[in-house]
């Protein structure tokens, strides 16, 4: 997102869009329910609240019965070690890219030395090991994460140009920079159809923002009628998860309060209707940026800058998993005989 953009004003035709982009955002929402269970149970069971359950007509986690008179509920969180050993396990040696040369020729031996320069100072720049570490952390608890990639052309130093005749300088704006985030996957929305990113039409990324950053970026009148981050759906338990996983994980998920609006980046790929794929910034029913076609930059292999990472990839599905999904009923029942042992004794 570009700072101090006008928010762009829909007519008849955008407001079209904007009922189009919300059919498609409902079919999006309603295709990962079944994830937002085994996302939202791995996030609880992590934390240590292990005697819940998964109510199907509300989508979210209501406590369990409290017991009757006279027993207990005991739990000894053994989920927690393996968590950390796998996290340690993904980091413990550092992800590498290396440029080799094609000959021994000098010409190519230097370009090769450039190219490892290169990719060392972007490691460095972007704080890579701290974003693939956190990466890591999502992987172990949702079985997916992803890596975004944007640019923004408010960063960098200031291209000045010099005018001989006047012998004033004028701007010319800034070199720009890129942007690379760690995406957990409840903000990611895709084709409910899709079996991977390769055959995934169109995709939504939804992030809450503060209204702030909304009035910096897009304006005042953005803020006004903008759609709440948290009302319902995945967003909601975005909202939980702050509370719901440990200490050292919520730099994920923090700040994903009530008081948030929520943002949603459309992408589609080129199609017989849009040609050129298409690209939408909007929250509820405003268009903050006019509509522009899918920028023509992004590869092949990440058709929307994004790059999903797998712990174990689902086959055929858009997701994957984690072993940590399937320890959850051996620790459902250690709990249930360890309760059980401590009522005897005590």
């Amino acid at each position: 997102m570009a700072k101090s953009l006008q928010i762009f004003v829909p007519g008849k035709a955008e407001s079209d869009l904007i009922t189009d982009l919300d059919v498609h955002f409902a079919k999006a929402e309603k295709g990962i329910y079944k994830q937002l269970k085994e996302w939202e149970l791995n996030g609880r069971y992590l934390a240590g609240e292990q005697w819940v359950k998964w109510n199907s007509y509300t989508n979210e986690l209501i406590p369990a019965k409290r017991p009757p008179r006279g027993r207990i509920q005991v739990t000894e969180n053994q989920l927690d070690p393996w968590y950390w050993d796998r996290v340690s396990k993904l980091t413990q040696s550092r992800a590498w890219i290396e440029t080799i040369a094609t000959n021994i020729e000098g010409e190519s031996l230097n370009a090769a030395e450039i190219g490892n320069l290169l990719v060392e100072w972007m490691y460095e720049h972007y704080h890579m090991e701290r974003k693939f570490a956190d990466s890591a952390k999502t992987l172990c608890l949702f079985g997916t994460s992803f890596l975004k990639t944007t640019w923004n052309s408010d960063f960098g130093d200031e291209i000045m140009l010099s005018d001989e005749a006047s012998g004033k300088q004028k701007s010319l704006g800034k070199t720009g920079d890129m942007v690379v985030e760690v995406l957990v996957p409840h903000e990611i929305k895709p084709d409910p159809s899709a079996k991977d990113m390769e055959t995934c039409h169109w995709l939504f990324h939804e992030r809450g923002i503060s209204p702030e950053v909304v009035d910096d970026y897009f304006g005042p009148d953005a803020v006004d009628g903008a759609e709440q981050w948290g009302v319902k759906g995945s967003s909601a338990v975005l909202q939980r998860l702050k509370t719901s996983v440990p200490t050292a994980y919520t730099t994920l998920v923090t700040s994903y309060t009530s008081d948030l609006l929520s943002v949603k980046e459309f992408f589609q790929l080129p199609n017989k209707k849009h040609p050129k794929g298409r690209r939408v910034i909007f929250t509820g029913k405003k268009i903050l940026v006019e509509p522009e076609d899918l920028p023509s930059f992004y590869l092949k292999e990440a058709p929307f800058g994004i790059v999903p990472f797998y712990y174990y990839k689902q086959p055929f599905k858009f997701w994957g998993d984690t072993t940590f999904s399937n320890l959850r009923f051996p620790q459902e029942r250690h709990n249930k005989v360890l309760s059980r042992l401590t009522e005897q004794v005590y």
